[in-house]
């Protein structure tokens, strides 16, 4: 009896177009429900384990890319992806940008 090879792990996803794919060489789609949002909310730039510069940077949608550590854009997007439906007096994303600049001993960078 043959049996038909089994999988290991659970069947993830493709996710669709990241917050870099007009760095990584892509265009993105229109799906941004916010067009009067900038491209780039901000950035957090931050030292590795290995001493070297990068950035976090968290786009306009919402979503969190970091280029130079791309093991981090699922992590930033699983616990510091900004709520759409929070009410305050800061700008959406940059109480998320705080707190992931403090995560990282980094610095947030906005455009003004």
């Amino acid at each position: 009896m043959v049996l038909p090879p089994c999988r290991t792990g659970p069947s993830i996803p493709a996710s669709g177009p990241g917050p870099c794919d007009e760095r990584r060489g892509t265009q993105a789609t229109d799906r941004d429900p916010h067009p009067d949002r900038p491209p780039v909310i901000g950035m957090v730039v931050f030292r590795t384990h290995r001493g070297e510069r990068a950035e976090a940077i968290l786009a306009g949608e919402g979503r969190w890319c970091c280029p130079g550590l791309p093991v981090l854009d699922r992590v930033l997007n699983a616990l510091h992806g900004p709520s759409h439906d929070r009410g305050g007096v800061e700008p959406f994303g940059h109480a998320e940008l705080a707190r992931v600049a403090a995560w990282l001993k980094g610095e947030v960078r906005t455009q003004q």
